[in-house]
């Protein structure tokens, strides 16, 4: 119905799928059915993160993850795989997992089942109550810390190649100056698993 004119306007924002169209999606919008979960890895993890936190409600009767503000609920929202690779999107991106992993952890619910040491903190007190469940989680725990270095030592404080904790951490994701995107995707991956 648009104008010949119009149609040629619109037609250089189609963007062609570069692999095709994702199964989800084509079960979703051309079939009409729902599916049990998103495909892509940072669709995935929210999808995960919103059920662990369900999960572990009805668990232990409270979440492991507090709920973000509604000021602050656009982190999680606008949480996505960086398309360009670049360090800004990339440390954005992470930022936004640090705080929807570790600074929003329910570490006072947490604290009340564990015997705590002066200087625990998140990591810790996370890592303490889950071996008093008579488990174990050592990749978690790893990858925690390492999101953590990272954080700190890109963001927090100006970068040194003094912070062997940072380094460490920018090891264990293989992070380079060319590979930020694939590095967000293999931190969603690592993280998966557990969410």
């Amino acid at each position: 119905m648009l104008p010949y004119k119009e149609q040629l306007h619109w037609k250089q924002y189609n963007i062609s799928p570069r692999k095709g169209i994702s199964h989800s999606y084509y079960k979703t919008m051309i079939e009409g059915e729902w599916v049990n979960h998103p495909e892509t890895v940072d669709l995935f993890f929210k999808y995960k993160y919103e059920h662990i936190n369900k999960k572990w409600e009805h668990q232990y009767g409270w979440k492991l993850f507090r709920p973000l503000s509604e000021e602050d609920y656009h982190i999680f929202t606008s949480l996505h795989l960086t398309s360009s690779n670049n360090v800004k999107s990339f440390c954005e991106q992470m930022l936004s997992i640090t705080k929807i992993m570790i600074d929003r952890l329910n570490e006072e619910e947490i604290s009340k089942h564990i015997t705590l040491e002066p200087n625990d903190r998140g990591i810790s007190k996370l890592n303490k109550f889950i071996m008093s469940k008579r488990s174990e989680l050592p990749e978690l725990i790893l990858f925690l810390r390492q999101l953590w270095n990272l954080r700190s030592g890109l963001l927090s404080h100006s970068f040194s190649n003094a912070n062997k904790s940072c380094l460490s951490a920018i090891e264990y994701f293989g992070l380079t100056k060319t590979n930020y995107v694939e590095t967000a995707k293999n931190y969603f991956r690592k993280i998966n698993p557990y969410a």
